[in-house]
């Protein structure tokens, strides 16, 4: 059983038009800047989810409609109903026909709930929780209210949801119904066990009672007795807790250079326990899981984020488990195909809208601009993360025109080998690939080449790397001006014969695509190519270049083979 639809309407910042989504078969992440309404969409959900969970009509009440009626409305579908989804099933479909007639089609007999839950009520009289199961095709009409009961206790037999709160201590967790509902786990996890330690405790109990206890016991008897004749017997019953008692008292210590109870470990340690946690639930429960997870990336390196998100993703994989996840984080996003992001502004008027949605293997550096000042860096970042399991190394250039050069002269000559292993990534600029570097490096062991034009940006970008952030030059940083005794000004298209570069000037006109051109130390000439003919100039190349074009570029390749150790 998933959710695989969520639309809010009236609470908090969700108001005005309702705001909806499909939820993806992974994991589902909410993203945005701080006070655009992930949390609300998550605390929306757990008052759908959990009827213990009370509105508060100060917090939880739109400002500019105080008299609104909140509603949350859930899709949920079972596409491989286990038995106690099956019986669920089958009363939403008696209810839905006591709307619609008996043969008419219905949400259950596609496998599928539709969930309302309002919140109907004034100041005065106080908020009053109300919920029904929607009947395909009649909106909010009602049915026969003993099936309505019948069909919404099944359903909260059906799943357990938990949510965890941003900066929630692990103490604090285990104070609410999470306990709950990993007691109920554990009983149906180890059932056997635990009546074997139930036996053994009573067993404990009674031995304590009929050795230690029992002189104290006849001697208060006997004083008792004598005092108060009407008191025939007395039990020393000893306080010995009972095994759900004991479960709930566990104290978690981890051993790294010493042993430690939990609440000495750093705040990643201890969110790490928790997601351990939840995937002891999701995979031992006989029961769907619903997991609202806030900012769990809180006080985490980013490679540690990843690996969170790593942890995340698995989660979600299970097809009993839906997950959401709001972050500040590009490195807790989901780059897998079954995940799904969702994108949060909040409008002039303070209301909550949804400004995109992408799956994870989609382009989402849009959707991530929210969490930075500069939104470019989305890009940088989305670009960064992509490395595949596969590669052997990365190479970083400025921009796509570097990448599609050296692929062509690669193909051109007949040399794809060269290729074989490298993952090429462009940053889109020489600021942005130091950026781009320094997140790279951060996230994987792989050795990383940053490629750069001799000009000022590109000098200024060598300098940053190898100096500021002790890139080692050659070896991890290196420019195109190394094939040419490090003139300075030396761009990508340097690497090709002047001779062809100049045959595109004179096709397009110097004034048309070209600003200055000087003389090389080789004899060739350089063209300052304006950034506006690039592509026209990528269009000539792939229609000209011949394999005598491309030694350079070879030349360049091998040396970037070399200098990698690949």
């Amino acid at each position: 059983m998933k959710i695989t639809r969520v639309e809010i309407k009236n609470f908090r910042s969700l108001f005005d038009e309702p705001v909806s989504f499909d939820v993806a078969e992974g994991m589902n992440t909410l993203v945005g800047p701080n006070n655009c309404g992930k949390s609300n969409i998550l605390r929306a959900l757990a008052l759908a989810l959990d009827p213990d969970q009370q509105i508060d009509r100060d917090r939880d009440m739109p400002g500019h409609y105080a008299f609104a009626v909140p509603r949350i409305t859930l899709d949920i579908r079972a596409d491989k109903p286990t038995s106690v989804e099956r019986t669920l099933l089958r009363h939403a479909e008696a209810y839905e026909r006591s709307i619609k007639g008996p043969t008419a089609q219905t949400f259950a007999g596609d496998g599928t709930i539709r969930l309302v839950v309002s919140f109907p009520g004034s100041d005065r009289a106080g908020p009053r929780r109300d919920e029904d199961l929607q009947a395909l095709s009649r909106g909010a009409q009602r049915g026969d209210p003993a099936l309505r009961r019948k069909a919404l206790a099944q359903l909260r037999n059906c799943y357990r949801f938990v949510a965890v709160e941003s900066g929630q201590s692990l103490d604090s967790l285990l104070s609410g119904r999470f306990r709950e509902i990993l007691h109920t786990v554990l009983k149906d996890h180890v059932k056997a066990e635990l009546e074997s330690a139930d036996r053994r405790r009573s067993g404990y109990v009674e031995s304590l009672q009929d050795t230690l206890l029992q002189p104290l016991r006849i001697g208060v008897k006997d004083v008792v007795g004598e005092l108060f004749p009407d008191i025939v017997d007395v039990s020393l019953v000893p306080r010995v807790s009972t095994i759900d008692e004991t479960l709930s008292e566990v104290e978690i210590s981890l051993r790294d250079a010493v042993v430690g109870d939990l609440r000495t470990k750093g705040t990643g340690v201890r969110g790490a326990v928790t997601v351990a946690m939840l995937r002891y639930l999701a995979e031992h429960t006989r029961r769907s899981m619903i997991f609202a997870v806030e900012e769990p990336e809180a006080f985490l390196h980013p490679g540690a984020q990843e690996d969170l998100r790593d942890d995340l993703e698995s989660l979600a994989d299970r097809s009993d488990v839906t997950l959401f996840v709001s972050t500040h984080s590009p490195f807790v996003v989901s780059r897998s195909r079954e995940a799904q992001i969702v994108s949060l502004t909040k409008q002039a008027d303070g209301r909550t809208t949804i400004s995109g949605c992408a799956r994870g293997d989609e382009p989402k550096a849009s959707l991530l601009g929210g969490l930075f000042r500069d939104a470019a860096l989305a890009d940088v970042l989305e670009r960064s993360a992509t490395v595949p399991a596969g590669a052997k190394a990365v190479l970083i250039t400025e921009g796509e025109g570097d990448i599609s050069s050296i692929q062509l002269a690669a193909k051109r000559a007949n040399r794809v080998d060269l290729l074989d292993g490298i993952h090429l990534s462009a940053a889109g600029g020489a600021t942005k690939a130091v950026v781009q570097a320094l997140v790279t490096k951060s996230q994987t062991p792989k050795p990383i080449m940053v490629l750069l034009d001799n000009d000022e940006l590109g000098k200024e970008a060598v300098k940053q790397l190898t100096s500021r952030f002790n890139f080692q030059r050659n070896k991890e940083v290196t420019s195109y001006a190394d094939l040419f005794g490090s003139q300075v000004g030396i761009e990508a298209e340097d690497l090709w014969p002047s001779e062809l570069i100049g045959r595109f000037v004179a096709s397009k006109g110097e004034d048309a695509v070209m600003s200055g051109k000087w003389q090389r130390n080789d004899g060739g000439w350089h063209y300052d190519i304006r950034p506006t003919a690039k592509k026209e100039m990528e269009a000539f190349l792939q229609a000209e270049v011949t394999f005598t074009d491309c030694g350079r570029w070879i030349n360049l390749l091998e040396l970037l083979h070399q200098r990698l150790g690949i």
